[in-house]
């Protein structure tokens, strides 16, 4: 059955082989990526389930390759997993990209780690505020923000944005700390991050 199936491909995740935990991750974004893998949405979501504990442990794995494969299977499952996920998931991007010193040393897996703090937000916008998951963002964003990384900040003004769109009322509760982190890079020497952080600055004074 796939379930059994499935259960053969998150022990291989644990394997002391780099090779075969690449490519089994490989297989399963390409599995949760496709609409013909499933016979219904129920299996989907069972898979998914399943799946997201075992993915979550990748983003530690010590091969970028297999870090960058993970977040982008998370990417997929987020949007149909249920909001009783998005705790746990936001937990793991703290460890990751939300304290010092920061874990993840790929610039370019903390970009995919803070993409999937933005469709978090976009994908399950009524549970950003009940769930007070603000709290979450407010590390993220605040440490994000000193990333040097110029596309980590322009999608913290993204992400911002997303915040303000799904929590418009309780956004108030962290605007205060993300304004100040936003502030020191507003003379940024690229341009088009300093415009990026005109929005996000825009976008929390609004709120």
């Amino acid at each position: 059955t796939i379930m059994e199936g499935l259960r053969r491909d998150i022990n291989l995740l644990a394997s002391e082989n780099r090779f075969q935990r690449k490519t089994t991750l490989e297989k399963l974004l390409q599995k949760v990526q496709s609409e013909d893998e499933f016979k219904d949405e129920a299996e989907r979501l069972a898979v998914f389930r399943e799946l997201l504990k075992p993915i979550l442990r990748s983003l530690s794995d010590g091969l970028e390759k297999c870090r960058d494969t993970a977040v982008r299977i998370i990417q997929t499952m987020t949007k149909d997993l249920g909001d009783d996920t998005l705790d746990g998931i936001l937990q793991v991007l703290i460890a990751r990209i939300g304290v010092e010193p920061v874990q993840e040393d790929s610039e370019d897996v903390r970009l995919e780690l803070l993409k999937l703090a933005t469709i978090i937000c976009e994908a399950h916008p009524h549970d950003v505020g009940p769930r007070n998951l603000l709290d979450y963002y407010k590390v993220l964003l605040e440490q994000c923000l000193k990333d040097p990384f110029p596309d980590i900040k322009k999608e913290c003004s993204r992400c911002i944005a997303a915040l303000c769109t799904a929590a418009p009322r309780q956004v108030a509760h962290i605007s205060k700390n993300v304004i100040e982190a936003v502030k020191r890079n507003m003379q940024h020497k690229h341009a088009a991050v300093r415009r990026e952080m005109v929005k996000a600055f825009s976008n929390l004074i609004l709120h």
